[in-house]
């Protein structure tokens, strides 16, 4: 049995109205992931600037840095998605994390989750063990939610209250925010937590 982590309704809102705008292309950002009362639980989920095509994404380096600075010590999570595939993270999103993985030290931990529109989810730690042989060790979790707490009847339910009402002003805010910060491109270096400065790790 897989371990679980929650994600906040509103943060899961949020991830999809980005997606649903986002067409084909793929999207990315940031986020928080908390240790809780409850157990872990992804607090806050960040969409940065950045690049996105139907096959990879970059997160603009100047912005995750803004991010970092704004939220010291706290981001542990890139979030991206995969909206017309699986979930299964591409080699390129392992070099993503093994990249990142580098900077980090003894006994922190970086999480991975990624998103489709049929629903599906798949959720990763990443933990530094520091040695030799063992540098990481990775974990699957499961993502849940407090809403309905499934993702069986698939992504857009969140998109409704629980009386079936559309969340309608809170989405398009969600949308509008999307189209302020994609960059149209045709072509993506594959830049996922903001690697060019490396601002972001923990000191």
């Amino acid at each position: 049995m897989k371990p679980e982590v929650f994600i906040d309704t509103e943060e899961l809102i949020k991830i999809y109205s980005w997606m649903e705008e986002a067409g084909s292309d793929e999207s990315s950002g940031l986020g928080i992931m908390e240790n809780t009362k409850e157990g872990m639980r992804v607090t806050k989920a960040i969409l940065c600037k950045h690049k996105g095509t139907s096959g990879g994404v970059d997160i603009d380096a100047d912005a995750a840095a803004e991010v970092y600075k704004k939220y010291p010590n706290k981001i542990n999570v890139w979030w991206h998605t995969h909206p017309t595939f699986g979930v299964t993270p591409s080699a390129t999103d392992v070099r993503e994390m093994d990249e990142t993985m580098k900077f980090l030290k003894k006994d922190q931990f970086r999480i991975m989750l990624i998103l489709n529109k049929k629903g599906e989810t798949k959720c990763q730690m990443w933990y530094k063990m520091g040695f030799p042989v063992f540098d990481t060790i990775k974990k699957d979790l499961e993502l849940k939610t407090d809403f309905k707490n499934n993702f069986t009847i698939g992504p857009y339910i969140f998109l409704e209250d629980n009386k079936g009402k559309q969340l309608t002003d809170r989405v398009k805010a969600y949308k509008a925010e999307f189209r302020a910060k994609k960059e149209k491109s045709s072509f993506v270096t594959y830049n996922g937590w903001g690697h060019q400065t490396h601002l972001y790790n923990d000191k």
